[in-house]
């Protein structure tokens, strides 16, 4: 009974905080896409992220194999699925998920049109049933499974 108790004075708090908020709270959120920076210290960052680190994520996935795993799952290329871990096609997820940001405030019609590409090497790897998973789709290219770390025997369920 005590727990009952407990639990119902814990929700009726909750709500009565969140509702407070409403109303209270002099600050409103606003899309990441209103806020703009002019100054000496954040708009020098943005644009070595946007100009140098984007670029280089970039650079350092397609030197892994990762893009090219991409064709591959798509069968796009006769070349074998390379890598040390199935899991390497998040690192490219992450840095297009970076590009995207920087796109959304800082438009630029070459990482677009790379990104494009790169949606459409998404689309191509993906089987029928939505799955995505590069070394899955491309398994029977690669060369020695025995060197990939964390290669799952069997499609999941």
């Amino acid at each position: 009974m005590l727990r009952s108790l407990s639990v119902v004075c814990y929700a009726c708090f909750s709500v009565s905080i969140i509702h407070a908020s409403d109303h209270d709270y002099p600050l409103a959120p606003v899309p990441f896409t209103n806020v703009h920076f002019d100054d000496a210290f954040w708009l020098p960052r943005l644009e070595i992220n946007r100009l140098a680190t984007i670029p280089y994520s970039f650079q350092k996935v397609e030197e892994a194999g990762t893009i090219a795993n991409f064709s591959v799952a798509g069968k796009r290329t006769e070349k074998p699925w390379r890598g040390v871990g199935g899991f390497v096609d998040s690192d490219l997820s992450k840095v297009i998920e970076g590009a995207a940001y920087s796109l959304a405030v800082q438009p630029d019609a070459k990482l677009q049109k790379f990104l494009d590409e790169l949606i459409d090497l998404y689309a191509g790897a993906q089987e029928q049933d939505g799955y995505l998973y590069t070394y899955w789709t491309a398994r029977d290219t690669v060369k020695d499974p025995s060197k990939v770390v964390l290669h799952i025997p069997e499609k999941p369920t």
